[in-house]
């Protein structure tokens, strides 16, 4: 898990600039504005500290190498070393011109090379030069990322003038190799020309040729003229992941050519074993080898699997068309492959479209509408006598905004050949083949994305005509005039909220003691005392302990938690919205924990290989945005990919009026964690934006770390926090500090200063 943290920061801030370096219990990174982070391993949103080393707009050159306990950071000309522990500068040097590449380490030295052909060797403890070399071309020639090269005891230098210098670690010459043209080329672009040792063989290119050389000697083993854009071996420092068995007996090299071909050559004679074909307008970067496949970076942003991976023609079948398993279809047919989405449902789009999400959040909208006419137009001068609503027509508007989103669907199945198959799929496990209405489908790949059901209390059956679940909540042809409400998670508050606007009078029990249990306490606290203002009534600490029907009404007998004392409520309508959970009939042979979610692996994978599963079956947080994330991620596995989705930065949302949303770190969590952090706050009555609309009711509420200005957790609650979080959502899958937030102009007058204004606070609180 470390190690996905890890690439995911990388990701955050580098953004491919400068690749991480890891401590024992840490890792390192730096921002393209030559700013230096050091992460816990375990908690990649856990900062230990921050350095700022340069505030230039543009930087040619930075790199990052790890060295026992000290970080050596090279930004343009300056080499910083740096105690990995504390972030504390131990020693810095100055050199007369950048740096090309990233720095070496040979013992106790440290070796660099500068762009005008200097070979510099320092002490690692305090910086002294130990000796120094310059091969007599002073012209400054490109910014190309050139390293030196450690081979056991030998430094191996490579010069703009084609020339391969090799050292001992005392600056004695051993050997010296000019290549055939110039290792560098002003006239190109983008080539990496880095030396990597295999072994006894030291592989280098330049724009036209890839060498092999023997390290003890310098002699030329072979060459191939090829118009080389980068060369990365199977082997060395500088390939991050580990080569099948195969490949290290087969002793290949991969490289990526000028025109964005790759091409497989054999260690021994430089004979192509293989070359992958052109991709239409796209560029390709230096090449890696892992689990039997070779992949690459491109321009476009993905990793691209060539010759070697198992990931072309692949069959991907997704039981479930919710938002995780139609994203996924979605997702695997733009990376190439065959799929077939599968639902018992005519309408695509699962719980969330047909009976969640969407159709509540159309009711919710809708009854606002008349309650904000009802109530609030007057004062903008606005008179509307005697507001009505019609049910039906609302109900009818619910209807066609789930028709239309559902069509939706279907086209963009359309437009990515997606088949569409209606039924309740079953499938052999040993075979990976699915059965739907007695077809048999074989397949290579199974996506599970059956998601999750109503749970119903002990001894309280729902029928959906006195005892309703949130599927019968939103087609009530009538206003209840009492309505009970078990639960006051978001669907209990989001359905209490749209029949108390239309004239029910709307009691919630809940068993904990408050309300929105999974958010911050004080956005709970405050919440409670809106809807309470707007006529909801709470019984917390309370639990349900049977419901009596009679032929006119229903009496729901209640009980504290506290005292066990007992109360009858009465009601017309019972609302149960306890929760949910997983669906997994027909998956008996798919291995699942004790409350019955489906177990999977970092990928997905279920106990049968083939098998994948995502969104609500799986357990977390049940949103549809956080199977969405699973589910293209996924169809990345499939295709071969490396995704990753951050947990800890899924937005939370409860659309009442005001809404409240959540994302990172509540104050209890790290209160009781013990960890140091700063509140930062600001008020929507301080907001222009907010008083301009009537709106400003409700806080920004910022949690940030104490020692490195992080942010670790933000908290609205107002009439925009459902849309205000996603700036937080932002600023956080970036690794932003409040300080960075500070420094972004907002315009003005809008909702978003408000976030600003709570990150500035928390800024400069002591």
């Amino acid at each position: 898990m470390a190690s996905e943290r890890i690439s995911l920061v990388d990701k955050k801030l580098s953004q491919g600039y400068v690749a991480p370096v890891l401590t024992e219990d840490s890792v390192i990174l730096s921002d393209k504005h030559g700013a230096l982070y050091s992460f816990d391993i375990d908690n990649s949103k856990a900062m230990n500290w921050k350095l700022h080393l340069s505030h230039r707009k543009k930087i040619s050159n930075m790199s990052l190498l790890r060295h026992r306990g000290n970080v050596f950071f090279i930004v343009d000309n300056v080499l910083h070393t740096i105690d990995a522990k504390t972030g504390e500068i131990q020693w810095e040097k100055e050199l007369r011109a950048p740096v090309r590449g990233k720095a070496a380490v040979i013992n106790n030295k440290l070796v660099v090379l500068t762009i005008d052909n200097y070979l510099y060797v320092f002490d690692i403890k305090d910086g002294s030069f130990v000796w120094t070399y310059q091969n007599g071309i002073n012209e400054v020639r490109g910014l190309y990322s050139i390293s030196p090269a450690i081979s056991n005891d030998k430094i191996i230098a490579p010069f703009s003038n084609g020339e391969l210098i090799a050292f001992n670690e005392d600056g004695k010459k051993l050997w010296s190799q000019k290549l055939a043209t110039n290792l560098l080329d002003t006239q190109l672009t983008d080539v990496t020309t880095t030396p990597r040792v295999l072994g006894d063989t030291l592989i280098a290119t330049n724009n036209s040729y890839i060498y092999s050389i023997d390290v003890k000697s310098g002699n030329i083993l072979w060459s191939k003229s090829l118009q080389v854009k980068s060369v990365s071996d199977i082997e060395s420092y500088y390939s991050p992941l580990i080569p099948p068995k195969e490949q290290k007996e087969g002793g290949r090299i991969f490289i990526v050519t000028k025109d964005d071909k790759i091409i497989g050559l054999d260690i021994k004679n430089g004979e192509i074993v293989w070359a992958s074909d052109l991709i239409e307008n796209t560029q390709l970067f230096a090449p890696i080898v892992h689990a039997h496949t070779l992949w690459v970076t491109s321009n476009k942003g993905s990793m691209l699997a060539f010759p070697g991976s198992e990931s072309a023609g692949k069959v991907v079948k997704v039981p479930g068309g919710g938002p995780g398993g139609y994203k996924c279809a979605i997702a695997a047919a733009k990376l190439g492959l065959k799929v077939a989405c599968i639902d018992k449902n005519s309408i695509f789009g699962g719980t969330c479209l047909r009976v969640g999400c969407i159709p509540s959040k159309a009711l919710l909208h809708s009854s606002y509408q008349y309650a904000h006419t009802k109530n609030n137009l007057s004062k903008l001068g606005i008179k509307i006598k005697d507001a009505s609503f019609d049910l039906k027509e609302m109900l009818g508007y619910k209807d066609a905004r789930v028709q239309e989103l559902g069509k939706g669907i279907e086209y963009l199945f359309n437009l990515y050949k997606i088949t569409k198959i209606n039924g309740l799929a079953s499938f052999d496990q040993g075979n990976l083949e699915v059965s739907v209405e007695g077809k048999v489908l074989k397949t290579k790949n199974i996506v599970i994305a059956t998601g999750s059901d109503v749970i119903s209390l002990p001894g309280i059956n729902i029928d959906e005509k006195s005892i309703i679940s949130s599927t019968g909540a939103l087609s009530l042809t009538e206003v209840p005039k009492k309505l009970v409400v078990i639960g006051a998670g978001a669907i209990g508050l989001e359905m209490s909220s749209v029949w108390r606007r239309l004239g029910s009078e709307v009691t919630v029990v809940e068993f904990f003691d408050r309300i929105a249990a999974a958010m911050d306490g004080e956005l709970s606290k405050s919440l409670l005392s809106s809807l309470q203002k707007q006529g909801i009534k709470f019984l917390l600490s309370t639990k349900v302990e049977g419901i009596k029907q009679s032929s006119n009404s229903l009496s729901v007998k209640v009980c504290s938690v506290k005292d066990n004392q007992t109360n009858t409520i009465e009601a017309d309508k019972v609302l149960v919205a306890a929760g949910r959970k997983p669906y997994t009939e027909g998956l008996e042979k798919i291995k699942k924990d004790n409350r019955g979610f489906v177990q999977v692996n970092n990928r997905y994978e279920t106990n049968v290989k083939g098998i994948f599963a995502i969104g609500d079956v799986i357990g977390g947080a049940m949103l549809a945005h956080k199977a969405e994330e699973e589910g293209v991620a996924v169809a990345e596995i499939i295709a071969g990919q490396s995704p990753h989705v951050d947990y800890e930065i899924i937005p939370s949302v409860i659309y009442t009026h005001p809404a409240v949303s959540s994302i990172g770190k509540a104050e209890e969590e790290l209160k009781n964690a013990g960890y140091k952090y700063k509140i930062g706050k600001c008020q929507f009555a301080a907001n222009g934006r907010a008083k301009i609309t009537d709106d400003a009711e409700g806080f920004v509420k910022v949690l940030t770390c104490s020692r490195a200005d992080t942010i670790l957790g933000v908290h609205i609650i107002g009439a925009y926090a459902d849309t205000l979080i996603n700036e937080a959502a932002v600023a956080m899958a970036y690794g932003a500090a409040a300080e960075d937030i500070y420094r972004i102009c907002h315009s003005h007058p809008d909702i978003n200063e408000a976030f600003r204004d709570a990150c500035i606070d928390a800024f400069f609180k002591k």
